[in-house]
């Protein structure tokens, strides 16, 4: 039986039930399109049923009964185009349609039932040629067919036109009306087609959905003409059994609706271009990084007088400048095309803010200015968020206050608002400063991409001006919001609000970890870069770990399946054979390492790629540039320590 609960349907089953003794049909299905419960008075109604519906039967069975039963023999062999018409009605219909079956007239509605699917319900109807009024015949239908609106014809009882207005014959490119009189409209399309057209397949395809409409009065429905003409139709039955049948021309409309689908196409295709653009310039300026700051972290570790240990820590902040600029720029495309990956989990926000202030502490005492951090005692020490992504949020808002603050201080404080009923908890984050201030002409404008409160301020302090333009995506994805308040000469204020929760599992709770201690580990290293192979072998030795580099996946197949390794550190990006391949081929074979921990390193980052790379076998996914506690890290988190 489909997936709906009992207790769902039992209303249901009460109003069929009721409707049964008013001789009104009734039929649920399910959002998948599947029947749940029907009444007697449908089967009454459509006795083919009889016998052959069950629960769970799909509505295109349902359908293929139905129009076994009305179809001529020779239309039989279009029975699928009429079903799936009519699968399409059933999902999309907005008002009922009245029609004929077996000599009963019924009207039809249907209605979508949120959480269920949909309710279809047939009322049986006197016939139209009964329901004759002092108004009905020619006189009836004169506003109808003037020549100033939509295309109009009224046919009999037996699909003969009788009236047509000029609207209609410039329509059919007929010289009178006499050349309509007596034709069905079927006929003067399929005329029309074949006239101004050779195309035989669009043709029969149009011909069949007017032949499917016109057997469902009052469901409105679109035609193509030849010459990339449209019309809109709407066919009301008459009381004697005839039909007046309306055209609207709506040519204009579709020329505008493809016109606007080509520029989100070509929008969807520059979007692509973009970013696989993003893409290649984020490995290419990465491994070159993973060089320079891999060097310049070793350099670091070593003991070095004063003066030169001042122009590597000058040389390691640039580079971490510039890597952070390239992240920026990267990270605002991934957001704008609506890609924000969100990971909860459990957090201690205490630890967090503590150790993300102290990542900005240093540049903040280098200044001279006092950067302090309070956390409110009714902040609870587990939160559900997203760490990592506060932590981009933080760092971002507090740099940039040490970075426009002089002199004074700079304060964050943290406080949660107890939740109202049927609300949930707030964390509400202020940072302050005593900086330069932003002119209230720019407070709204900063949170827009590439805008800086003043274009001195660029040149000043550099930046992308996308920093804020980020925290504030970040933060409503997580359902929050951003905002400032500022004095110029005085300082700012900036506050972000985030909805969380409180964890179920208070183990849960993530905790910063220190750099691990790696045993005397034997690893192979591959990668296509001499630079990075050396920055790699001189991590690795620093931590302890031997080394042995190779320099392209087929030599890494061949060293795999001569010598064991603890671990392979694995480039992504290689010419002829990428690390996909290579740790495919070793996993794929019986070599001595195909059991092997490996630890897919890219410049690429994202989940995307991290998937990829878990699916190709690998226990480990680092991003360039290497640093030395990241590196210990995954190994370790690879070889299971």
């Amino acid at each position: 039986m489909p997936d709906v609960h009992t207790q769902h349907l039992a209303p249901y089953r009460q109003m069929a039930e009721l409707l049964d003794t008013l001789h009104v049909g009734l039929c649920l299905f399910d959002e998948m399109d599947r029947v749940l419960l029907w009444n007697h008075a449908f089967l009454r109604l459509f006795p083919e049923h009889t016998g052959h519906i069950r629960v769970g039967e799909p509505y295109r069975d349902n359908l293929a009964r139905f129009y076994r039963g009305r179809l001529h023999a020779t239309e039989l062999n279009n029975i699928e185009e009429y079903i799936a018409s009519g699968i399409r009605r059933h999902r999309s219909q907005t008002m009922p349609f009245v029609f004929e079956h077996h000599g009963k007239w019924v009207k039809v509605a249907s209605d979508p039932i949120p959480g269920i699917g949909r309710l279809r319900v047939w009322t049986p109807i006197a016939r139209p040629d009964s329901m004759l009024s002092p108004q009905s015949g020619e006189d009836a239908m004169m506003p109808f067919l003037t020549d100033d609106g939509d295309a109009a014809i009224q046919s009999d009882a037996g699909h003969r036109i009788v009236r047509a207005n000029s609207r209609f014959l410039q329509l059919f490119d007929l010289k009178s009306e006499e050349e309509a009189r007596g034709r069905s409209l079927s006929s003067l399309y399929a005329d029309a087609w074949s006239r101004l057209s050779s195309d035989e397949e669009a043709s029969r395809h149009w011909r069949l959905s007017l032949a499917e409409a016109e057997r469902f009065c009052g469901n409105p429905f679109q035609l193509a003409l030849p010459g990339d003409r449209w019309v809109r139709c709407l066919q009301k039955m008459m009381p004697d059994g005839g039909k007046l049948t309306t055209m609207a021309d709506i040519s204009d409309m579709k020329q505008l609706q493809r016109k606007l689908e080509e520029a989100r196409n070509a929008a969807e295709i520059a979007n692509r271009a973009k970013d696989h653009f993003l893409a290649i310039v984020s490995h290419e300026l990465r491994t070159p990084m993973n060089g320079i700051l891999g060097m310049l972290d070793l350099l670091n570790e070593e003991e070095l007088d004063q003066h030169r240990s001042e122009k590597v820590e000058v040389a390691r902040q640039s580079a971490q400048a510039l890597l952070g600029l390239l992240d920026d720029i990267l990270a605002f495309s991934r957001m704008a095309s609506g890609r924000i990956e969100l990971e909860w989990s459990a957090t201690d926000l205490s630890s967090l803010i503590a150790t993300t202030a102290r990542l900005i502490e240093p540049r903040a005492l280098k200044k001279g200015i006092t950067l302090r951090w309070t956390v409110s005692p009714d902040v609870p020490s587990e939160v559900m968020m997203d760490p990592d992504r506060l932590r981009q949020v933080l760092l971002n808002v507090l740099g940039n206050a040490v970075k426009f603050t002089e002199k004074g201080e700079v304060v964050l404080s943290a406080r949660m608002e107890s939740p109202r009923p049927g609300r949930r908890p707030v964390l509400h984050i202020a940072v302050s400063d005593t900086g330069i201030g932003i002119p209230l002409t720019a407070q709204q404008r900063i949170f827009e991409p590439f805008v800086q409160a003043d274009s001195r301020v660029g040149r000043r302090f550099g930046g992308t001006g996308l920093g804020l333009a980020i925290c504030r995506q970040v933060v409503e994805a997580m359902g929050g919001s951003i905002s400032v308040q500022s004095t110029e000469g005085i300082g700012s204020r900036f506050s972000v609000t985030i909805p969380c929760d409180l964890p179920v599992d208070s183990s849960a709770i993530e905790t910063p970890k220190a750099r691990r201690e790696l045993p005397p580990l034997k690893i192979l290293v591959v990668d296509d870069n001499a630079v990075n192979r050396e920055v790699a072998k001189l991590l690795l030795e620093k931590l302890g770990a031997s080394a042995t580099t190779i320099a392209d996946g087929a030599a890494a197949v061949v060293a795999a399946s001569q010598e064991p390794f603890d671990l392979i550190l694995l480039d992504i990006e290689m010419p002829e054979m990428d690390g996909y391949q290579v740790a495919q081929a070793i996993r794929d074979t019986a070599l001595v390492n195909a059991s092997t921990p490996i630890v897919a390193v890219t410049a690429h980052s994202g989940e995307h790629f991290r998937a990829l790379s878990q699916g190709a076998g690998m226990q480990g996914f680092i991003t360039k540039p290497l640093r030395l506690a990241s590196l210990a890290d995954e190994i370790s988190s690879a070889i299971g320590l």
